[in-house]
């Protein structure tokens, strides 16, 4: 890949890293995608050392997308906080009751919503973000974001979400599921499956532990392979992949800076 600089994209999830490139400028279509399995301590520096770099090292940039079981989440009801750090506690105090005795410090992060609607919250481990900083500063590679993949989705899926509906991620080995209620978040979870699982018994088995059913059921997958069979309707609908730049043809898009 001969390009000035490159843009690349990693996600980590229960399967390894896996990594996308392309060059930046006019003539950015030449792809580049590879897949390090194993813990993201040993196969994140493996895959840093597997993605091609542009002859300006300085200008290459990168885009971490936290997958299962990297990135949980919660919706925290509406209340009236004077001040967003008191929404930002509360979901500490949340997680921090969930991984109670797991140890280690957890860095959590509020999305903005209007008055009086719900908020998702997200919990990352700190040791994880604070490991790929260092990683990426060693290689001499700008992070340009680090974001939970759900949060990726659900910016490339915007538009086609419904007022009332659920939205699932499929990766290889969980599903995470996020419920919408007049256009507002009211239930969300993750659930670790085998591989191979079909999206089906996923949606059953989250739907159970959720106690609520939407009428229609939307559904991303980290790679094509991972979508409802054709026609079956009661796997969801099929929205797409979250391959890097498949809005552009080919395999960015995501949401804002971290």
């Amino acid at each position: 890949m001969s390009s000035l600089s490159i843009e690349l994209v990693a996600r980590l999830d229960a399967c390894g890293v896996h990594w996308a490139a392309r060059g930046i400028g006019r003539r950015a279509m030449c792809l580049q995608q590879g897949h390090v399995p194993g813990d993201w301590p040993q196969a994140f520096p493996d895959a840093l050392a597997a993605m091609p770099r542009g002859r300006l090292r300085r200008l290459d940039r990168i885009a971490v997308w936290l997958g299962f079981p990297h990135a949980h989440y919660a919706v925290l009801p509406w209340q009236a906080f004077r001040h967003p750090t008191d929404c930002e506690a509360l979901a500490q105090a949340l997680f921090d009751e969930w991984f109670e005795g797991a140890g280690g410090e957890r860095c959590v992060a509020v999305a903005d919503a209007p008055y009086g609607a719900p908020r998702l919250a997200v919990a990352c481990e700190a040791q994880l973000l604070d490991g790929l900083r260092e990683l990426l500063h060693d290689d001499g590679l700008r992070m340009a974001q680090c974001l939970p993949l759900l949060e990726v989705a659900l910016a490339r899926f915007s538009a086609r979400l419904l007022p009332d509906c659920a939205f699932a991620l499929n990766e290889p080995q969980a599903l995470t599921c996020i419920h919408r209620r007049d256009g507002q978040w009211s239930a969300v979870a993750s659930l670790r499956s085998a591989p191979g699982t079909g999206i089906r018994q996923r949606l059953a088995a989250v739907e159970v532990l959720l106690g609520e059913a939407p009428p229609t059921t939307l559904v991303a997958a980290t790679d094509a392979a991972l979508a409802p069979a054709d026609g079956d309707v009661r796997a969801g609908q099929w929205l797409g992949s979250m391959q890097p730049w498949a809005a552009d043809g080919a395999p960015s898009g995501s949401a804002g800076a971290a």
